[in-house]
């Protein structure tokens, strides 16, 4: 059970890492190793390890003392524990929580290195701002896990 986690959380480690390259080939980058995943990620992000909302990492921007924005670009590793039967479910409900409040533009299971997934992106807008997310969800042991990438639409490459 423990090599299957190990596995999942090697996806993670290999979309975040595709997610945060975009921005970062100049920049340093930090290690973060634990027990049952490691990471690399730009200096410019800051890692909060607080757990939070459920969540194990959150990396997110420095904010800028010039920007008038409040939003900071960032990127989560959650873990939740609710009681539904299966992934499928779980999803499932994800998404009629987000079409209550935002727009869904891509919903799909995916494959990578063997291991199954669902990704999720979406739209929400506040205060005249749109921001995307794209979510990975997973699953280990009872739990469910998902990686949660937000940013401005504006500055969003494709992914």
């Amino acid at each position: 059970m423990i090599m299957l986690y190990k596995h999942k959380l090697i996806l993670f480690s290999f979309t975040l890492v595709l997610i945060l390259s975009y921005g970062c080939k100049k920049d340093k980058t930090i290690s973060l190793v634990r027990s049952n995943f490691s990471i690399q990620y730009p200096s410019f992000f800051e890692i909060d390890e607080s757990g939070e909302a459920s969540t194990i990492f959150a990396l997110k921007t420095k904010k800028k003392q010039d920007i008038a924005s409040p939003f900071i670009e960032n990127v989560n590793l959650a873990e939740d524990k609710s009681k539904y039967e299966n992934i499928e479910e779980y999803f499932t409900n994800s998404e009629k929580n987000i079409e209550k409040y935002g727009k869904i533009l891509e919903s799909e299971k995916r494959v990578l290195n063997g291991n199954n997934y669902l990704r999720l992106v979406f739209q929400l807008s506040q205060d005249n701002e749109s921001y995307t997310f794209i979510q990975h969800f997973h699953t280990h042991k009872q739990n469910f896990i998902f990686l949660l990438f937000q940013v401005i639409l504006e500055s969003l490459i494709h992914i």
